[in-house]
């Protein structure tokens, strides 16, 4: 917690703007993922081969994602993988369930291909750097659930 203290005073330091009041922390707990480090993330070309390119990375192979925050989500697997065999079941009844049932499947991927980027969205809005864009995301996400 002092490391995040210490990073809020930074951006207070160095930024021409307020820092917006953050007051809800998610701690992860690490031991549930594996932790790869940079070089590693490299070598095995998890998120772009060593010539740079992104075509042929097992992230390129395995990204059939249709929303940019579902791309990132699966980014993030790849980077810290569960090791808690406990979750990684749950995991695996997660995705049982979306093969299972693919009419539901096919609804939910339908609504999320139509939204734009709404995770982006709020946080430039929670970062108070909005554009009257971002509202309009909003407006179409609480039109769509409505």
């Amino acid at each position: 917690m002092s490391a995040l203290g210490a990073l809020i005073h930074y951006l207070e330091l160095t930024q021409k703007q307020n820092i917006p009041l953050i007051n809800n922390f998610e701690l992860v707990d690490k031991k549930n993922y594996m932790q790869i480090d940079h070089f590693s993330i490299k070598s095995l070309e998890l998120l772009e081969k060593n010539d740079g390119q992104k075509d042929g990375s097992l992230l390129s192979v395995i990204d059939k994602t249709k929303t940019a925050s579902g791309s990132r989500l699966i980014k993030d697997f790849l980077k810290a993988p569960l090791i808690d065999k406990n979750e990684i079941k749950r995991r695996h009844q997660l995705v049982d369930n979306l093969i299972r049932h693919s009419l539901a499947t096919e609804r939910i991927i339908n609504f999320l291909s139509q939204l734009s980027d709404v995770e982006r969205a709020l946080s430039r809005i929670s970062a108070n750097i909005n554009n009257p864009r971002d509202l309009l995301i909003l407006k179409k996400l609480r039109d769509k659930c409505a």
